[in-house]
Parts: structure tokens; sequence; C-alpha cells
């Protein structure tokens, strides 16, 4: 418990110490680990395939990056909004492959994420399209 605490605030500490640079490099380092994880939880403990994972992880920043700068949420009220709009973007895949575990779920995830990636160049207006969608600086 000690060990968990300390790490907690380290990581609370880590803005006043370190460079823009050095933050943003361990900002996509934990983003990296919670998609990995979620993809260890699909794969190795159900038993699914995706293919399509960054597509919808991508939905998730998206969505808590324009509540964050579009709708005018402060940062800690826009990032738990990623879980819904992950969830909502998932077209209702599953019940068409929920027993299969054969082509059909693997051609089912990339069909969706490269559906998913097309939209987003595409609603440059909204997303940045392929240049992203810069957020204000956390206070």
């Amino acid at each position: 418990m000690g060990q968990c605490a300390c790490l907690s605030c380290l990581f609370v500490c880590l803005p006043l110490f370190c460079s823009d640079r050095i933050l943003t490099i361990l900002t996509m380092m934990g983003i990296s680990v919670i998609s990995v994880h979620g993809l260890n939880i699909l794969t190795g403990y159900c038993g699914q395939i995706s293919i399509g994972h960054a597509g919808f992880m991508a939905v998730g920043g998206y969505t808590s990056a324009i509540f964050v700068r579009q709708a005018r949420c402060p940062l800690l009220g826009g990032a738990p909004l990623w879980c819904p709009g992950r969830r909502y973007s998932r077209f209702d895949l599953r019940p068409p492959f929920l027993e299969d575990q054969g082509l059909l779920p693997i051609m089912a995830t990339i069909a969706a994420h490269f559906i998913i990636i097309w939209a987003v160049i595409q609603l440059h207006s909204i997303t940045g399209g392929a240049d992203g969608l810069s957020v204000p600086r956390a206070r």
C-alpha cells in the first residue's frame, strides 16, 4: 500500500518538475499502457481477436478531447467521457460474431478500424483531421 501511495504522489507532482516534452512522452506511454491492458483483457482473457483496437481508442480520445475543447468542459470532467464514447462507437459489433472465433471477428474489427480512421480524417472541422486535436493545458 505504501508503494502505491508513493507512486500516486509522484504522478501528481510530476508536472511541477518535468518539461512539456517529457510530460508528452509520459502521457503517450500511459495511453499505450491503458490500450495494451484493454487488448490483453479482450484477447487473453476473453479469447476475442481485435485488430481495430486503435480505432476504438481513437474514438475514446477524440470524444474526451471534443468535450474538453469545444464544449468548454473542464479537463477532469471531460476525461471520463471516453468510456461512453468508445462504448457507443462499436456499432454493436458483438452480436454477429459473439460465438464465432473464426475470420468474422477479425474482419469486423479491422473494418471498424478503417471506418473510424476515415471518419476522423473526413471530419476535419471537428477532429482536426490528420493533424489531431489539441486541448488546453490543465491548470
